[in-house]
């Protein structure tokens, strides 16, 4: 069950409308009431957890049934986001850094530097010459993650090959190697 079928379930038994749920959890606006509900909707449960012990108050259920709630939505969430990942998927080299996360972090976000932690592979060249290609256009660092380290091709979903700085395959991998994503909430990266 997630987390909008828990709060609409026990709305209904316990016969409080949305307004007098939100009310209680502090919300004084029309607008955080329905981002609220676009959250559960959307499955959004990044501002959830530290209003769990809330949910189960005002529901009258465990903790542990709202946390399961919200792992269910999470899951739900987490599964939509892969589906259209590999709907979208195109071969493409993930570069590896000396940091794994950046350091300082903001560098990482202010310059954009994520975004050029990925490389689209030319259609034109054949899979066999994309290390050399890439040896040809990899930077020496990137600001926040280091110097590169070496990189992987993930030529599907479900594959991938890790390559040293000398363009030799050191390792396969049963699924694409993805990095996460940095930003600073409000503020748009760095244009180069």
């Amino acid at each position: 069950m997630t987390l909008l079928e828990l709060v609409e379930l026990r709305l209904t038994e316990l016969g409080l409308p949305r307004g007098d749920f939100t009310g209680k959890l502090g919300f004084k606006q029309n607008a955080k009431t329905k981002n609220l509900f676009q959250s559960f909707y959307d499955n959004n449960m990044r501002d959830m957890p530290h209003m769990r012990k809330d949910f189960a108050t005002i529901l009258e259920v465990s903790q542990e049934v709202v946390d399961e709630a919200i792992q269910a939505s999470r899951d739900i969430c987490s599964k939509k986001q892969d589906d259209e990942w590999r709907a979208e998927f195109q071969p493409h080299a993930v570069l590896t850094t000396a940091h794994k996360l950046p350091q300082p972090i903001f560098a990482a976000a202010m310059t954009g530097s994520d975004k050029k932690l990925s490389i689209i592979l030319p259609e034109a060249i054949p899979a066999v010459q994309w290390p050399k290609w890439i040896l040809e256009c990899l930077p020496k660092g990137l600001p926040g993650f280091g110097i590169v380290t070496g990189f992987v091709i993930n030529h599907t979903p479900d594959h991938a090959v890790r390559f040293d700085l000398d363009g030799n395959p050191v390792e396969i991998l049963e699924k694409a190697y993805r990095r996460g994503q940095v930003n600073m909430r409000g503020i748009p990266p760095l244009k180069n």
